[in-house]
């Protein structure tokens, strides 16, 4: 009876998404001048400005939300019509009933659904969605997508019986890119956060080897004047991401560096060495004409002879896994987010 349900629940808010789309409701809408009041956002530290926002990347603002395009891939296309009726129509109490399938440990295809198209957003050009996510509009949302990526996390933790797939799971859907990469150089720096206080940061450029996830990124020069474009894949683009002063450890964490890229307890990269990062959009900030954002460093596993180190035994029992079969690995983890095999 169960499954029966959830398949009816399914098809109801997937035909309610596309209804909405074809009569109009849900459509890209242009975003008008008066959406964005700059006081308020000065006011509340989202402003750019080049003290605090010296070592972030710019995009052009969205012009219409949700930000589909003719050009987009079918599931992709799909993905924002069903994701923005959902943000749009689902009210607190049907919104609530995702929470108490988490508390069943319930896995039906409304659930599936929602994990794998929130995955393919993400790995099909992870700062559009993050664009989505901030754009300032006139239209109200009834749900967030930072809600919708929290029930996630909650929904994988209490499905995934095995701690090292929960745990790599949810590193494959917290992030925005995870990336091989070989790093060409690194500035010291210091960065003022929006509250005035300092913190020692490193911004690092790095040749990008292989893509993971996301595949749309900018790469970057990593000069002063940080001119930025869209970067063709596979041919060594450079990408430009920071990291703290820090050593990258939480309680309750199962992920610890190596510490072959440690040095005083703290993460210490340095150049010419490999590994498989991942990286989040931080820190975002805007003006009339663009949008600002750190691409900030979660992860690292340092790579030695082709070899990942996983002292944490993430994505195997060994301490280390030659790159092509932590790959597959990945992949296969992958597979189990977009098929629902969790």
């Amino acid at each position: 009876m169960k499954n029966i349900n959830a398949k009816v629940a399914f098809s109801y808010v997937m035909f309610l998404a596309i209804f909405f789309f074809l009569s109009g409701e849900v459509k890209s809408q242009p975003i008008p001048g008066d959406a964005l009041d700059s006081v308020y956002f000065e006011r509340n530290g989202f402003w750019f400005h080049d003290d605090i926002g010296k070592y972030h990347q710019k995009f052009d603002r969205l012009e219409n939300l949700p930000p589909v395009r003719t050009d987009m891939p079918y599931e992709i296309l799909l993905a924002y019509i069903y994701g923005d009726s959902l943000l749009r129509y689902l009210s607190d109490d049907e919104y609530k009933i995702v929470y108490r399938w988490q508390k069943e440990k319930v896995n039906n295809d409304t659930i599936k659904a929602l994990i794998k198209y929130f995955y393919l957003l993400q790995d099909f050009n992870p700062y559009l969605l993050s664009q989505y996510k901030n754009t300032p509009s006139y239209i109200q949302y009834k749900q967030s997508i930072n809600g919708i990526k929290l029930a996630i996390s909650k929904i994988i933790d209490v499905l995934t019986k095995d701690l090292n797939e929960a745990y790599s799971l949810n590193y494959l859907t917290k992030n925005d890119y995870i990336l091989k990469v070989k790093i060409k150089n690194i500035i010291d720096t210091f960065y003022i956060d929006k509250s005035g206080r300092s913190q020692k940061k490193y911004y690092v450029s790095a040749y990008v080897l292989d893509t993971l996830k996301g595949k749309e990124f900018l790469t970057c020069n990593c000069s002063d004047e940080n001119q930025y474009v869209i970067a063709p894949l596979n041919n060594y683009p450079v990408i430009c991401f920071t990291y703290a002063e820090a050593p990258y450890t939480h309680p309750g964490d199962k992920y610890s560096p190596d510490p072959s890229i440690l040095k005083n307890g703290s993460l210490f990269l340095q150049s010419g060495q490999e590994l498989v990062i991942s990286i989040i959009f931080s820190n975002w900030l805007l003006d009339r004409k663009f949008d600002y954002y750190n691409l900030f460093l979660t992860n690292a596993f340092s790579i030695i002879g082709n070899q990942v180190m996983d002292r944490s035994h993430i994505w195997s029992s060994a301490d280390s896994i030659d790159y092509d079969t932590f790959k597959t690995i990945f992949f296969q983890r992958s597979q189990m987010i977009l098929e629902g095999g969790y």
